[in-house]
């Protein structure tokens, strides 16, 4: 019977490009055409299993019948016996069991699954073990690299962590401090999920556990949901790890005397144990085989059920396990008498191993009478029992049978057990190796699992079709590109050796070089270090790794290869950037151009013929260029290079981890001792420990809050920091920030907020908060007195004189745009946003003149204002223009919500606010808050409002602190600062009136390679990003403006105490940031004072900027908003982030709101592993090509600022020569203005 279901009827002609694949695969009797959508291929896998450190090397011990069985080995005994000491026990009195054990389960790669030393060492070792099996399980199916991101990818995994003696337990007795962090690192749920959240699957995440049968029914289970739709493709398998395998002499009764199983022999008396990891992944076979997919095996049927009542809860069930076996054949609608082997439960148990003969006799004399005709054999005498992971060990091992056509031997198998009457039975057991021959039926099999729990599965196997390619490969006559990369040179270097091994073992003869190509270049991920070659064929690239394996990374470049790695990646100059073979890395610009030029040689090699079917016009140098390009750090479209042609994927070594310990540490040593943590803190307020010790003393105490915050964070991460290093690039998280804060609380004495780790996340910006907490601790911002009035703060105060001096206009709103995806509740979104107004005295709040001062007045309550419009995609621009009006500041509201429905699912949420009640921290705020609320959060009570923080910042003004703060400022600009003289493409007798705000703005970004070369910058030079750009966009005003005498502002938040953090207000300050980049000065040079100036300036960030306008600006530009500067720089460090609203999502809009209240206005932000930038502008002044402009030759001189050598500001050449000559004819022939005075 065939089963129609899924069939594809959809074969293209054959002079498509399908046609073509399907004409040039010859399938044999079960071709693709004829394969139902209920077949699933075994398309990926991979095994870490004790003498098997991969599926090739498992394959290798079953069939020469290795025992796997030993003691526990030494290196192991290590750590385990020192956690025994630590116990006060005697290691010498421990006796462990015999078992199939792993070398080495302390071993792991971190920085590759973006973990944190600290974090991996409180991980399970099953988790980070499964980790690395199920990246290996999909890289040798071909689809690494990112293919299977954002696809309905489910991953199912059988484990059950009822040991006595886990990994928990060793954390909980040896890191007590650790078990927070840890939590995620050993639940069960998590070791499924954290792959999703890895490789952005969106497929179901599972954990099955019955016990022995978990990864078996693992298997069952994803076959089913595939078949439902529910997934695509699945990654399905199981670990099993023994911490602690000490011998306390408590036994269950399947234990065997000497830890192996002698699986239906005579002697059997139980079973071993053992550990290891295994995956699977599976796809419809009809998919896989249209998709040129490497299949191993595939998967008829399955079937699972249970006990139900017997012998004990515990004891297994003949009729049981017949039904299951039966039930598993009639799903995958087979002879039974075509089935030729089964790999058994076969715990080797006196009651088990007759009760499974019983149960496969009873299944197989339901169809036939046959004796004997069937081999079977169990996994567990090789390994031990496998508990949860016996199932998938069993189920390899058949499907290597399958591939390889032969039977390997069940060992210790000497006499035939006594109660099994194997004459009479259809099975025999396989003791020794022999081929697989089955006549004309394909070879099948069948797989059992029988759980402790009762639950029984059995799963049936056939070999995969066939199939030949036909003569013609279309493929490039001068050779294929071998590429390979890895993230350190270590591993590279093993990879190669990787290679090489597999190499010798298959023989490059033979060998389809172009699937090789293809997969290795499209199938993986490509990082920093990287070799490439041009191979015509494997002979060839035999040669080449043989010639490369037993040297160091270094020295690929001598073998024929190309290679190079990042300097960044290793950090150490002693190790050549780049082979023997001439060239360098690239910068983002030369990279982007590399990245264009790789399209083109590949259009060039994939070009056409005249009837429009591809061809290869091209030679040898062009791969020999890509191959350059890439070494070189360019990202190659490898799947570009392949289109048309019919490639298959062939299983190939993957990726080669490196191996560092992570263990959960005891020794005493590290623990801080608690003179030494009260040495960590300084006299400067708030600090009870440090500062009881000083009086003890009868002295001021004054330390390095930097080493001590680097030390506690060392204590959470496990990793020691530099002073610039983020928290969450080496791993941090969430739960290790709370920790951290608890750390530095307890050690401090002070409070500290979990958001001070994010809005400082290096050890040096941390270190300065505490600071900021301890000269806090004594002056608390309290509520004020009831009023009907209250006084404005510094920055409200300037901010209503400006309005009324320029009267009604939108320059001073504060407006943003959210977009929704999904169904909107108005009457739910109303209620959320009088729940804020109410939280929020600032959103009712309203200022005016009285006595002759500038006064707010808070009001008891408020009405929301909100509007509802729809609009289409070429009306939204319109409704947005139309929604920003200029507000009355001595009215309500001051706030305005919009809700434009532009389609069905979609909406923009408008928001308007005066920035006298908000700025742009507030904005993400109130989104924040919205979306809670809206989503049936209740905030907790907010204990001050912004009015307390005016009031409390009025009666700090005569302070001693702040009169530091004002003489700084006063000594900054004791020289009055000249006006920036830009040059304009217009002239400045259209900047009155209400259009003096006009503006528009240009979107720009720094590509990946970019802006990491200058995070790369900062971190050497001792600086922070946003000193970096600053300092470049300095030299960049200076090229245009010829001045050596720069200003420009700076927004900080001005949320200097926790207790502001949750306010929605006008909390920010500007700061004047004063530069000097005059010509003869190296880059790095002005850097660094830019760093000591910036520095300086957030130290006395408190003064407001109002105050220091007043005093000094006014006198040198009277009635100017901003007088001091005309431009601004903003860095944020990260973008608003994408947020639950209800049962929609809440995400940034951008939008150009067409308003500029400076000159010019540079933003930036983090958006990802990218720098994404905003020029706003104002119209009156600046052509919009003018600016584009501008931003090109800022990234240009980033691009210098990031070179590896430092140079004269005199030298930085920010224009193509193309460029120069063409603006020089134009300034000759009077055409050209703006750049009259540039400095080339």
């Amino acid at each position: 019977m065939l089963d129609v279901t899924g069939f594809r009827f959809d074969f293209a002609d054959e002079d498509t490009e399908e046609g073509a694949l399907a004409d040039d695969i010859a399938i044999n009797d079960f071709a693709a055409r004829e394969v139902s959508m209920h077949d699933i291929a075994i398309v990926g896998i991979s095994a870490e299993l004790p003498l098997a450190e991969d599926a090739d090397h498992y394959w290798r011990i079953l069939r020469d019948g290795k025992d796997a069985v030993a003691s526990f080995p030494k290196r192991r005994r290590q750590d385990v016996e020192a956690y025994i000491r630590r116990l006060g026990l005697d290691p010498e009195t421990v006796a462990y069991f015999d078992g199939a054990y792993l070398e080495e389960i302390d071993k792991f790669d971190p920085g590759f699954f973006r973990m944190s030393p600290r974090d991996a060492s409180l991980t399970s070792p099953s988790q980070r073990l499964f980790l690395q099996t199920a990246w290996k399980t999909i890289e040798d199916a071909g689809y690494g690299g990112g293919k299977l991101a954002g696809t309905k990818t489910g991953v199912y995994i059988g484990y059950c962590a009822d040991a006595i003696h886990d990994y928990k337990r060793l954390i909980a007795e040896e890191d007590p401090s650790g078990v927070p962090i840890a939590i995620p690192g050993n639940l069960t749920s998590v070791i499924a999920s954290r792959i999703s959240y890895l490789l952005d699957l969106k497929g179901p995440a599972l954990s099955v556990d019955t016990a022995c049968s978990s990864s078996l029914v693992a298997v069952h289970l994803a076959c089913q949901a595939i078949r439902s739709g529910d997934c695509d493709m699945a990654l399905a398998g199981s670990v099993k790890t023994l911490t602690l395998p000490i011998d306390t002499g408590m036994r269950v009764g399947i234990e065997s005397s000497d830890g192996r199983a002698r699986t239906f022999g005579d002697g059997a008396d139980g079973t071993g144990m053992g550990e290891g990891s295994a995956a699977v992944l599976l796809k419809p076979l009809a998919k896989a085989l249209a998709d040129g997919d490497s299949v191993y095996a595939v998967i008829k049927g399955s079937a699972i059920n249970q006990d139900g009542s017997s012998a004990g809860i515990t004891a297994p069930n003949a009729a049981a396990q017949e039904e299951a076996i039966v039930q598993a054949w009639l799903d995958a609608d087979i002879d039974p008498s075509t089935v030729s082997y089964i790999e058994a439960h076969g715990t080797g148990t006196k009651l088990g191993d007759p009760i499974e003969i019983e149960g496969i006799s009873r299944a197989f004399r339901r169809f036939t009478d046959e004796r004997q005709f069937c081999a079977i054999g169990s996994v567990k005498t090789n390994l031990g029992h496998l508990d949860n992971a016996a199932g998938i060990v069993g189920l390899l091992k058949a499907v290597l049978a399958l591939k390889h056509k032969e039977l390997p031997p069940s060992l210790h198998f000497e006499r035939p057990n006594r109660h099994i009457d194997f004459i009479e039975s259809p099975v025999y057991v396989n003791d020794k190796l022999k081929a697989w021959e089955t006549g004309t039926s394909p070879r099948r099999c069948g797989v059992s699992a029988f759980g402790l729990s009762g639950t029984n599965c059995h799963i049936v196997l056939e070999e995969a079709p066939t199939y030949e390619e036909q003569e013609g490969t279309d493929f490039y006559e001068e050779g294929g590109v071998f590429a390979l990369s890895a993230r350190s040179g270590e591993s590279l270097a093993r990879s190669v050796r990787k290679y090489a091994d597999w190499f010798e073992e298959r023989g490059g003869s033979g060998l389809n070089i172009a699937d090789l190509c293809y997969t290795a270049s499209t199938g993986r991920s490509h990082y920093d270090y990287r070799i490439a070659a041009v191979v015509r064929d494997g002979d060839e690239l035999a040669a080449l790794l043989r010639a490369a394996r037993n040297l160091p990374p270094e020295k690929f470049g001598e073998t024929g290869f190309l290679y190079s790695h990042s300097p960044a990646a290793e950090g150490s100059a002693a190790v050549k950037p780049i082979g023997e073979s001439g060239y360098g890395q690239l910068s983002a610009a030369d990279k982007l151009s590399a990245e264009n030029a790789a399209r083109e040689l590949i259009d060039r090699i994939c070009g056409e013929d005249d009837i429009g079917r591809s061809g290869h016009s091209h030679d040898k140098a062009d791969l020999e260029r890509l191959s350059a390009l890439y070494v070189q750090g360019a990202d190659i479209p490898w799947e570009r290079l392949y289109a048309g042609q019919r490639r298959c994927k062939l299983n190939l070594p993957t990726y080669m981890f490196d191996k560092v310990r992570c263990w959960v540490d005891g020794d005493p040593s590290r623990k801080r001792s608690a003179a030494q943590a009260a040495g960590a803190a300084t006299a400067s307020g708030g600090m009870t420990a440090a500062k009881a010790a000083a009086a003890d003393a009868g002295e001021e105490l004054e330390v390095d809050i930097e080493e001590a915050v680097a030390e506690a964070w060392a204590r959470v991460l496990g990793v020691r920091p530099g002073p610039n290093d983020d928290f969450f690039a080496l791993g941090g998280h969430s739960l290790s920030a709370v920790q951290l804060i608890a750390n530095l609380q307890q050690e401090f004495g002070i409070e500290l907020s979990l958001s001070e780790v994010f809005r400082s996340p290096t050890v040096a910006s941390l270190a300065e908060a505490i600071r900021d907490a301890a000269r806090n601790d004594s002056d608390k911002i309290t509520p004020c007195a009831p009023s009907d009035r209250y006084p404005v703060s510094s920055a409200q105060k300037r901010l209503f004189i400006l309005s009324e001096l320029h009267g009604d206009n939108t320059g001073y709103n504060m407006p943003a745009l959210m977009e929704i995806e999904g169904a909107v509740d108005k009457e739910r979104l109303v209620q959320a946003l009088q729940t804020i107004i109410d939280r929020h005295e600032s959103l009712r709040t309203t200022f005016g003149w009285e006595d002759g001062e500038i006064v707010q007045r808070v009001h008891p309550a408020a009405e929301p204002s909100v509007e509802f419009l729809e609009a289409g995609p070429e009306g939204i621009d319109g409704a947005v223009r139309a929604f920003i009006r200029p507000f009355q500041l001595d009215r309500l509201p001051l706030l305005r919500i919009g809700l434009l429905r532009t389609d069905a699912r979609k909406h923009l949420l408008l928001f308007d606010m005066h920035h006298i009640v908000s700025d742009g921290f507030s904005v993400g705020k109130l989104a924040g808050d919205f979306a809670r609320i809206y989503g049936g959060v209740e905030l907790p009570p907010l204990p001050i409002q912004y009015k307390d923080y005016a009031a409390w910042q009025e009666k700090r003004f005569g302070s001693e602190s702040f009169l530091e703060h004002e003489r700084y400022w006063k000594r900054q600009f004791a020289v009055p600062a000249p006006k920036l003289r830009l040059p304009t493409d217009r002239d400045r007798t259209g900047e009155a009136g209400a259009s003096a705000y006009e503006g528009k703005t240009v979107f720009f970004r720094a590509d990946q390679s970019l802006s990491r070369r200058l995070e790369e910058l900062a971190a050497s030079t001792g600086t922070t990003l946003f000193m970096v750009l600053l300092a470049a966009y300095n030299v960049l005003l200076s090229k245009y403006s010829g001045q050596e005498d720069i200003v420009v502002g700076s927004a900080v938040a001005g949320r200097t105490r926790a207790e502001l953090e949750p306010l929605i207000g006008m909390f920010v300050n500007t700061l004047a940031l004063r530069n000097y980049p005059s010509k003869e000065k190296s880059f790095r040079r002005f850097l660094a004072e830019v760093k000591e100036n910036a520095r300086e300036a957030f130290e006395h960030q408190e003064y407001p900027f109002e105050r220091l306008a007043a005093e000094l600006g006014d006198a040198v530009r009277p009635g100017q908003d901003n007088p001091l500067f005309d431009t601004m720089f903003v860095h944020q460090n990260t973008a608003l982030p994408e947020l639950d609203f209800g049962e929609a999502k809440l995400r940034p809009y951008s939008y150009d709101f067409g308003i500029s209240k400076l000159d010019l206005t540079l933003q930036s932000w983090a958006n990802g592993p990218e720098l994404t930038f905003s020029l706003e502008y104002r119209t009156a002044l600046f052509r919009h090509d003018t600016m584009v402009d501008f931003s090109e030759r800022f990234l240009r001189m980033l691009e210098l600022a990031a070179g590896e050598e430092d140079f004269a500001l005199r030298d930085a050449d920010l224009l193509e020569q193309s460029e120069r000559s063409r603006i020089e004819e134009n300034i000759r022939a009077g055409k050209e203005t703006v750049f009259a005075d540039f400095e080339f």
